[in-house]
């Protein structure tokens, strides 16, 4: 049987994989080194490819930096999204302290995010970018959530605080959480840490029955 030709990439669809390939390679190496320890040649390398296909994608690391912390807010906000969208209004509660735990939890999710602010507050000529790209973030994940839990109303189930205020507060809890797990493992089990951020998450969205 003759084989089937193997299809040859078009220069655009080349170029988006070699794109991707460095934006992947970039967020392992800013997650296990930091971005301001983490070299071009080091992201290449990592890649397997050489400066030139860098900067053939990228002018420089900072924009690289931005275009890692996109790739990770989108995909964020898609797993946000199908979680909101794709539970009852009885279980999205239950199924956003999930979403929450998983965050605290995932080293490479979590250690990213923080590794980059920590770039960004280093580094004022891309503080407001990142701020911005954080905020859009914010904003685009309230609007997700309005429609989740307007259904909640409804049902009689009223949150203690803004969403706004709500996100904020687990998020900046989830994010501590994962830097105390990581740095220290050895005193902070991982069970600690699910259910601290658990019961932070019941008390604040009612969950535990207390008013």
């Amino acid at each position: 049987m003759a084989k089937t030709a193997r299809r040859r990439q078009t220069r655009e669809e080349s170029q988006a994989q070699t794109r991707e390939r460095l934006l992947e390679s970039a967020s392992k190496l800013f997650c296990k080194h930091g971005v301001e320890a983490t070299s071009i040649e080091q992201v290449t390398e990592e890649a397997g490819y050489s400066r030139g296909a860098f900067y053939s994608n990228f002018e420089t690391r900072d924009v690289l930096v931005c275009a890692v912390l996109e790739r990770e807010l989108a995909q964020s906000q898609r797993r946000f999204e199908a979680i909101v969208n794709g539970e009852l209004p009885q279980n999205l509660l239950a199924a956003l302290r999930e979403y929450y735990v998983n965050h605290a939890t995932d080293p490479q999710g979590c250690m990213l995010g923080v590794a980059i602010q920590m770039y960004a507050f280093q580094n004022s000529k891309i503080r407001t970018r990142i701020a911005s790209l954080l905020r859009s973030d914010q904003i685009r994940k309230l609007e997700i959530l309005a429609q989740g839990t307007n259904p909640l109303a409804g049902r009689g189930v009223t949150l203690p605080a803004e969403p706004e205020t709500l996100l904020l507060a687990l998020t900046s809890l989830a994010n501590g959480l994962c830097i105390s797990w990581m740095v220290n493992r050895e005193s902070v089990d991982v069970s600690k840490v699910r259910e601290a951020l658990q019961l932070t998450f019941d008390r604040v969205t009612g969950l535990d029955g207390r008013k």
